[in-house]
């Protein structure tokens, strides 16, 4: 019987990353706060796969397994498909999403302004 992977330690509650490798395209790349550790429901059901609750200042799209889509600002993304920012930390510049304002003006467009 194999051991149920264990969580990378560069994420914690507070962390902001980035999300990679998504089911769906359209949730690749978004910035997220990791809130808290995600606890399995019937709805939200990720296995032994390690997984936080995040929030993002965009919506992200999910299939329930009934194969309902959910489009929300917040839920369960897998450990695998998060990328931590590195050197972020809250602070009075971040908006009620909780995603510093400077995080949320980043764009393709303007990287190559």
């Amino acid at each position: 019987m194999k051991p149920f992977p264990q969580p990378r330690t560069s994420l914690q509650p507070g962390v902001m990353a980035v999300t990679i490798g998504c089911q769906f395209p359209e949730n690749n790349g978004n910035v997220v706060r990791l809130v808290r550790r995600h606890v399995n429901t019937p709805e939200w059901d990720f296995k032994s796969t390690p997984s936080w609750w995040c929030e993002s200042g965009r919506a992200m799209k999910w299939r329930w397994p009934a194969g309902l889509e959910v489009i929300a600002t917040s839920g369960p993304i897998p450990d695998a498909k998060l990328f931590p920012i590195e050197g972020q930390k809250p602070s009075a510049q971040e908006t009620l999403t909780g995603i510093p304002r400077s995080l949320l003006l980043r764009t393709p467009e303007a990287a190559d302004a």
